[in-house]
């Protein structure tokens, strides 16, 4: 289990626990053997943060402070099923339990979520919130594989472009630097065909 609070600190899954301040969209978590999910954290006008999940074809955008989900400009109506995962609100708890062995759970009261995912994904996972694989000092890893002991550092290196209005309509979400993360990248999917 990993957290992130609407203020930006974060528990990693191997029990790391740190704060992003900057603003921006930032890569919590993805798969990248089976690339079955991805989680971002985004900055809000406020200096708060919130979650985003890429389903396949649509980001499903959890604000913690307006306490809504939406699709693009649109607010869902839960509980929903949405390409996969559904979303579901008890009272002050959201649920997104997807088929793909990821789970969050949000409290809305204390704008906290937890992030589950399945013991399958054991040390295949990447983002701020680590790799998942039982050992704290490689919880703080660079998307090029080298090790930072700053907060300010992690951010800036697992840090993707705004996402706007303009690319939800189109489903593109596409960066100049993302190429060198996917292609020099020791965490990349791509990794094995390095040697080629």
């Amino acid at each position: 289990m990993a957290m992130m609070t609407g203020q930006g600190t974060l528990v990693t899954y191997d029990k790391r626990v740190f704060t992003i301040s900057q603003e921006g969209t930032f890569l919590l978590t993805r798969d990248y053997r089976q690339n079955k999910f991805t989680v971002l954290m985004e900055s809000n006008e406020q200096q708060r943060y919130n979650l985003i999940i890429l389903a396949k074809t649509s980001l499903i955008r959890i604000d913690l402070y307006k306490e809504q989900v939406s699709i693009g400009n649109s607010i869902l109506n839960l509980p929903a099923v949405v390409e996969g995962y559904v979303v579901d609100r008890q009272t002050d708890v959201l649920t997104v339990t997807g088929d793909s062995g990821l789970s969050i759970q949000c409290d809305l009261r204390y704008r906290t979520c937890k992030l589950h995912v399945a013991g399958w994904y054991y040390a295949t996972l990447g983002g701020l919130l680590g790799t998942y694989n039982n050992e704290q000092y490689d919880e703080l890893r660079l998307p090029n594989g080298t090790y930072t002991t700053s907060a300010a550092d992690l951010g800036k290196g697992w840090a993707l472009m705004p996402i706007s209005g303009q690319i939800l309509q189109n489903h593109e979400l596409t960066n100049d630097t993302q190429c060198e993360k996917f292609f020099k990248n020791k965490v990349s999917p791509l990794h094995p065909c390095f040697s080629v």
